[in-house]
């Protein structure tokens, strides 16, 4: 019986394509040369001066720290960066470390005279200890939809929401 040559082009077809899915599958799975290294960053920023933050908003809104970390590892996590949150981090350790401060905090108005929120954050990224880059970003909120059924808490969380979505476009842009 004679071979079809078509059969044998959808054959050698076939295999070919089954080992470029294996070959994509173990590319996907091993790590890339040149792969972007972790950036470690403390899970809860702190206040650079705490005294230049008003006592109301570092005891009533206690976990904008936090609340700036989280959204930073979330916006990153987003934009294919690597992140670890973790406890405690030095800028002297090895490898590749953020540091994230609270700049200032301001709170004036309410849901009433309308709000008139501020946060301003400090971010520097080190890597092998030696500072690489720097940067200050600021956010201010006038509570957006529905202020009047806002806290001021509410409406500074919503600015260090975005000042952590700012934070991790800026870290993308380090490369």
């Amino acid at each position: 019986m004679r071979k079809n040559p078509l059969h044998a082009c959808a054959a050698l077809l076939l295999a070919s394509l089954a080992g470029a899915a294996g070959a994509q599958e173990a590319a996907a799975s091993a790590p890339a040369a040149g792969e972007p290294a972790v950036i470690r960053f403390q899970r809860s920023a702190a206040y650079l001066d705490e005294t230049a933050v008003a006592d109301n908003i570092r005891k009533e809104c206690s976990s904008l720290g936090s609340q700036l970390s989280a959204s930073t590892e979330r916006y990153a996590q987003e934009f294919g960066l690597k992140v670890e949150r973790v406890e405690s981090v030095e800028a002297t350790q090895g490898g590749t470390v953020l540091q994230l401060k609270i700049v200032s905090a301001i709170s004036s108005g309410n849901a009433f005279i309308g709000h008139r929120k501020s946060v301003a954050v400090k971010a520097e990224l080190f890597r092998d200890g030696q500072l690489v880059s720097q940067t200050t970003r600021s956010r201010d909120s006038m509570g957006g939809f529905a202020a009047g059924f806002k806290g001021s808490c509410d409406v500074l969380e919503r600015t260090v929401n975005t000042l952590g979505s700012d934070i991790a476009k800026w870290l993308r842009a380090q490369g």
